[in-house]
């Protein structure tokens, strides 16, 4: 995901944190909590307050989930 939020939505990345949060922990799938950025941040207000910049996040987002979901796939085949 974070390769196609950088790729496709110019996102600037700041790494991957692990946090015990319920949200993640008691789920019975994969499950991720994404931040898209702090609007205290120029860069990320800007890109978060266009209706574009939303819709490459959003796309960026989706192809990521439609991606994992066919390379699982292949590998439980």
């Amino acid at each position: 995901m974070l390769d196609e939020l950088k790729r496709d939505a110019g996102m600037n990345i700041r790494g991957v944190d692990q946090a015990g949060f319920y949200v993640l922990m008691g789920a019975s799938m994969p499950a991720i909590l994404l931040e898209c950025g702090y609007l205290s941040n120029p860069d990320d207000a800007r890109l978060l307050g266009a209706e574009r910049g939303r819709q490459r996040i959003a796309d960026a987002i989706a192809m990521s989930i439609v991606k994992m979901k066919t390379e699982m796939e292949s590998a439980a085949r």
